[in-house]
């Protein structure tokens, strides 16, 4: 099973932050990989939604249910998709500096196959991922 753990402090509210990784809509626009997003079910408590990554000519989805705690966290768990376990969240934690943004996630693939085929692209994947949403935020709050 790979486990990716990763935070950063950024000069932004949690709820500018929260806004950014709950609008699942705008992922394909800026999110390394992610080739579609498509949000399935929302509501003020649950977003249902299905992302398309591609990548070195292989193109895969997989659909998540995420639970929100508004500005929080948002908790990550696999519906359909290449993997026997996928879960984590999304954690927004005020500080002095302005927000953590902490991003935990577990998975493993459903399969030797996917495991080699995709295994490496998804690490990267997840790795670059905190990373985007940052600059995001910068793109469209301004460097502070």
């Amino acid at each position: 099973m790979t486990v990716v753990k990763k935070s950063r402090v950024v000069p932004f509210t949690c709820e500018q932050m929260y806004g950014l990784v709950n609008n699942v809509e705008q992922y394909a626009e800026f999110l390394p990989y992610c080739a579609q997003s498509l949000v399935h079910h929302r509501d003020e408590d649950e977003v249902q939604a299905t992302l398309v990554i591609s990548a070195a000519g292989m193109s895969k989805s997989f659909t998540t249910r995420n639970r929100l705690q508004a500005n929080k966290m948002i908790e990550i768990r696999l519906v359909d998709g290449p993997f026997s376990h996928l879960e984590g969240f999304w954690r927004f934690d005020e500080v002095p500096e302005g927000c953590k943004v902490s991003f935990d996630l577990e998975f493993e693939f459903a399969g030797r196959m996917f495991s080699m085929l995709l295994g490496p692209v998804f690490e990267q994947v997840t790795d670059k991922m905190v990373d985007a949403f940052c600059d995001r935020a910068e793109m469209l709050y301004g460097k502070r």
